[in-house]
Formats: structure tokens, C-alpha cells, sequence
């Protein structure tokens, strides 16, 4: 086997190792952004939980103040006629709304977590391989740089003895046209 055939196929290994190397690092970059993508997506979680617990205790406020004058047309309780009172929903109503949209963030949250702890894994899984792809990668590199170091020595001292030679050819030229010129 050849100088350039064993070359040729460290070349190829090399080429293999650093498309595997891209994609590794390729998927890490993915994972790092939806790493952040989730923070943000679990903050937007909790402010919506934080929103929930004020509306229940604004509701608990509510039902604990006294019945006082009516706010649309000013009449005590025992006077109040109800009827002009646009229909909403009631706070039982608003309760039980806020519970089953709590619980279903809290399950959200909870799928958001995993996900989130599945992520970290594969990176750190996919940060090991791409440590052990660039040794490899150097290692394959050195390989070729061994194997191609004394052809390239050899190439480059017979470019120097070349370029000797023209250089005393060229000095042979000279020496010849000045004779002939005297």
C-alpha cells in the first residue's frame, strides 16, 4: 500500500470524523436554544400561576366586604333591584375557573420540566461526544500530518534543489552571453 493510498484514506476517516463532529455541535446549538426557550416558556408559566392566586384573592376580598350602596344606581341593600346588573359570571364561577386553569398550567409546568430535564441530559450526553470526536479528530489529523510530513519534506527539498539549479543554469546563461559579447 502506498504513501498516498494510506493518505487518502486518513483523508477520508478525517472528512467522516469532522462531518460527525457538525452535526453533533449542530444539535447541541439546537438544544442550547431550546434550553432557552423553555426558561422563558416556565417564567411565563409561573407569572401566569402568580396571576391565578390574585384573582383568587381578589375574590376572597370581595365576598369578605360588606354589601354597601349599589355602585350603579346608589341604593341601599334592602333597595337594591339587581335586575340592571349585567349578567357575568358568578364568583363560584370565577373560582372554578381559576382552579381548572391552575391545574392546567401546573400539568404544563410539570410536561415542561421533564422536557426540560430530558433536554439537559441529551446535551450533556451530546457534549461528551463532541469532546470525544474532536480527539478524534486531532488524532486522525496528526495521523495525516505523519504520514504526509516526509513527502513534504522530501517535495520541498527537491523544490530547493530545483530552484538551485535553475539558479546556477541562469548563472551559466550570463557567463555564456558576456563571453560572446567580448
Amino acid at each position: 500500500v502506498s504513501e498516498e493510498e494510506v493518505a487518502g484514506a486518513v483523508e477520508v476517516r478525517r472528512r467522516a470524523a469532522w462531518s460527525e463532529l457538525r452535526v453533533r455541535q449542530s444539535r447541541a446549538d439546537v438544544l442550547r436554544q431550546l434550553e432557552t426557550r423553555l426558561v422563558l416558556l416556565e417564567q411565563q408559566y409561573n407569572a401566569d400561576l402568580e396571576r391565578l392566586e390574585a384573582i383568587s384573592e381578589v375574590r376572597l376580598r370581595v365576598e369578605q366586604m360588606p354589601v354597601e350602596r349599589c355602585s350603579v344606581c346608589g341604593a341601599e341593600p334592602e333597595h337594591q333591584d339587581h335586575e340592571h346588573v349585567s349578567e357575568g359570571p358568578t364568583v363560584e364561577e370565577v373560582r372554578e375557573s381559576c382552579e381548572a386553569e391552575r391545574e392546567k398550567i401546573a400539568n404544563l409546568l410539570s410536561d415542561l420540566q421533564e422536557t426540560a430535564s430530558r433536554n439537559v441530559e441529551e446535551l450533556a450526553l451530546l457534549d461528551g461526544e463532541i469532546i470525544d470526536r474532536g480527539a478524534g479528530l486531532d488524532a486522525l489529523e496528526a495521523e495525516l500530518n505523519e504520514t504526509l510530513r516526509p513527502k513534504v519534506a522530501a517535495a520541498s527539498e527537491a523544490f530547493r534543489a530545483a530552484q538551485s539549479a535553475v539558479g546556477a543554469d541562469t548563472e551559466d546563461v550570463r557567463v555564456l552571453r558576456y563571453e560572446s559579447e567580448l
